[in-house]
């Protein structure tokens, strides 16, 4: 049996694994958190690699991105380093070029066009956040609100514009800072004020839950990495509906990353052809992922 292991810098409260059948390949893919630990993080990717078919990095990117650049990301970089043979992904592959495609599948459950969009990263899926725009959606960046709290939410063509200007000084500034890590991950924000005026939150839940209002009334979620207790939470904030945009797989919910790193083991992707598409739809993956959570 082939394995796949996602090392999160995430919670180990959120730790899971499933057998899945991609494609006629059994993959084991399981995720392990190491509650913010970096040096911990470190320690796993050390000792796994050439033990498991692919690594996943969950928690952690190894580049910021927009539409058209890419910035290296100094911690995502340094705990790369410690896989020297097996392959490693962050999920930029599936969030690139697989997530999108959940946009026309959200086109027919509600309208997009004119719709108020807020996106919690556009930082971590510029093409996600780019596909909303093209079917009509007004999107704004979250990135400074969700990461800092800072009361700034571009519009995404400016979010695009303004990246080069910031991104030298935004990669020096420690992740724990921007994102949050082991426990902090299970805590749901308590501000009363919060995006108020949009239709659509989208984009990483952890990041999401961080800021969230406690009144969601009208606001339908679309996130990655979301649980039904996640999902049971937001709807009894209001939310009438919550999608996820990465399947359940052998009955559990994993992040972009280790679902990239189960496509890597199953043999099916090669990322130097960069056949996520093909590999998705020979691994018998839903095409244009959108599934609702507890409908």
């Amino acid at each position: 049996m082939r394995r796949a292991l996602s090392v999160s810098l995430g919670s180990r409260a959120g730790d899971r694994e499933a057998h899945v059948d991609l494609g006629g390949a059994t993959v084991h893919l399981e995720r392990r958190g190491c509650d913010g630990d970096m040096d911990r993080a470190a320690r796993m990717l050390r000792e796994m690699d050439g033990r498991v078919d692919a690594l996943g990095l969950g928690g952690c990117n190894l580049y910021y991105r927009t539409r058209t650049r890419r910035y290296p990301f100094p911690a995502g970089q340094y705990l790369a380093g410690f896989a020297r043979e097996t392959p490693l992904t962050d999920g930029e592959g599936v969030k690139a070029h697989v997530e999108p495609g959940c946009v026309a599948a959200l086109g027919q459950e509600m309208r997009l066009d004119g719709l108020r969009v807020l996106f919690t990263a556009y930082l971590d899926r510029p093409e996600l956040a780019w596909a909303l725009a093209e079917a009509g959606a007004l999107v704004w960046a979250g990135d400074p609100y969700f990461s800092s709290g800072l009361p700034l939410i571009p519009p995404v063509p400016v979010a695009e514009s303004l990246a080069p200007l910031f991104m030298p000084l935004l990669a020096r500034v420690p992740l724990r800072l921007l994102y949050p890590l082991g426990g902090a991950q299970g805590r749901w924000g308590s501000t009363p004020l919060g995006p108020q005026g949009f239709g659509l939150v989208a984009g990483e839940f952890h990041l999401m839950r961080r800021r969230m209002p406690r009144h969601l009334q009208g606001t339908t979620i679309l996130a990655s990495s979301l649980g039904e207790r996640d999902a049971r939470e937001l709807k009894e904030r209001g939310a009438p509906r919550v999608f996820a945009t990465m399947p359940s797989m052998g009955g559990a919910r994993f992040g972009a990353n280790a679902v990239e790193a189960a496509l890597l083991a199953s043999g099916h992707l090669d990322p130097a052809k960069g056949n996520y598409q093909e590999a998705w739809e020979r691994s018998g993956l839903p095409p244009g992922v959108l599934q609702e959570v507890l409908p």
